[in-house]
């Protein structure tokens, strides 16, 4: 709540990621199972519309998804 208080929506960025899906709630062993890849990336602010989205994604588009939205060169 403290950013929402002193910031405006277009003034921060806010993300959380993980590097590994969460294997040991499932049976699974597949190294490619759903369980195991489907993780969570949560990002806010910045003119980001609030939306659910099944995009498969990688770690590295974190950095470039942080470098686009601030607007800055990624040379």
């Amino acid at each position: 709540q403290y950013i929402e208080n002193n910031y405006k929506n277009n003034k921060f960025i806010v993300t959380l990621a993980t590097d590994h899906g969460h294997a040991f709630l499932d049976k699974n062993t597949n190294i490619l199972s759903v369980s195991r890849n489907s993780i969570p990336w949560f990002i806010r602010g910045n003119k980001i519309p609030e939306k659910i989205s099944n995009e498969i994604t990688e770690n590295v588009d974190v950095f470039e998804t942080l470098v686009n939205k601030c607007n800055l060169k990624n040379d």
